[in-house]
């Protein structure tokens, strides 16, 4: 077995983490130490191993791991770059530093959203995952989602709502996981703008029912009024006779079709502006009791990489503006 041997001369100045593949299916992801005649001495991020060579399916000195984008919650933009060693239903693991051996961990529940996407159709990702998480694939033009059941080198078992589903590593594009909080953020941004929502789920079922019935119905009759007023003015043709000619017009003449649907479109708009501001008053009175901030931070961009290269930092590049929402409860 020299090729072990070969391949470490060969990438001895790699600066980047190993892998080996067990022929059991498990994946060491970290640094090739050395090696005789039987076994090889492996360091993982939690110990040295001694593994046997005949255990061994492949072994790749100076993998880099797969790169992934992540955001955080309440973030605006991604980072992109990193490199991940594990994603479960709990957690991330970064590697960082020297040979990506130091760790970076995120629990699942402070993160919003993380992409791993294929640079060719050779790369790997499915050692990464660990069955229980959901996550979205893309494959041959098709977008999966579902729970992972089982997961190998080359295959993947995804339980959607209606079946399950077996992919190969080498039909999948891209993998992708949402945090559910994400769809939270979305009914909790109608909570407070929609009149009548916040209202209902504080337990004010009556007056949230009237001020989403209120609300509803004059913006329907804003809509109405101003079609109708449209109406009104696209029908209206005035003759005026000048001596022994005729002249045709439309609109010379107040219409008061139309000015009565006028009158009506703007007390619908008074009345929407009242239900909205009845609903904004009582949205800060809540708030402010439970000690709600908010900040606006610039985000500047920034290349955070231990060492540069194209496949890992051309997209790490972030920046933005970001709103951000604090409670005190």
């Amino acid at each position: 077995m020299r090729i072990f041997l070969l391949l470490f001369l060969i990438s001895i100045n790699a600066a980047f983490a190993d892998m080996i593949v067990l022929k059991k299916g498990q994946v060491l992801i970290g640094r090739y130490l050395s090696e005789d005649e039987r076994k090889i001495q492996f360091q993982t991020f939690n110990e040295t191993k001694s593994i046997n060579k005949s255990d061994i399916a492949n072994l790749e000195l100076g993998y880099s791991g797969v790169p992934v984008c992540y955001q955080l919650q309440n973030k605006w933009s991604q980072v992109c770059g990193d490199v991940i060693h594990l994603l479960d239903k709990n957690k991330m693991i970064l590697g960082k530093g020297d040979g990506l051996l130091e760790k970076e961990e995120f629990l699942l529940k402070d993160l919003q959203l993380i992409t791993l996407k294929k640079s060719k159709k050779e790369d790997r990702l499915f050692y990464i995952l660990r069955p229980g998480l959901d996550i979205n694939i893309k494959t041959n033009g098709q977008s999966i989602t579902g729970e992972i059941q089982t997961v190998t080198n080359d295959t993947i078992s995804i339980k959607t709502k209606k079946e399950s589903v077996v992919l190969k590593e080498i039909d999948i594009d891209e993998i992708s996981w949402q945090s559910p909080a994400k769809l939270k953020i979305s009914f909790s941004f109608l909570r407070y703008t929609v009149p009548g929502l916040f209202q209902f789920q504080e337990g004010k079922r009556l007056k949230g029912f009237l001020l989403g019935f209120l609300f509803f119905g004059f913006a329907g009759a804003i809509g109405a009024e101003y079609s109708a007023a449209q109406s009104a003015l696209n029908g209206d043709i005035d003759y005026i006779i000048v001596g022994n000619s005729i002249y045709v017009g439309s609109n010379l003449f107040p219409n008061k079709e139309h000015q009565s649907h006028v009158r009506g479109m703007t007390a619908a708009i008074a009345g929407l502006t009242l239900v909205t501001l009845f609903h904004s008053y009582e949205v800060y009175s809540f708030v402010s009791s439970k000690g709600v901030k908010t900040s606006i931070h610039m985000q500047m961009p920034s290349i955070n990489s231990q060492f540069y290269r194209n496949d890992l930092d051309q997209s790490r590049i972030s920046s933005g503006i970001e709103f951000r929402i604090s409670y005190s409860f």
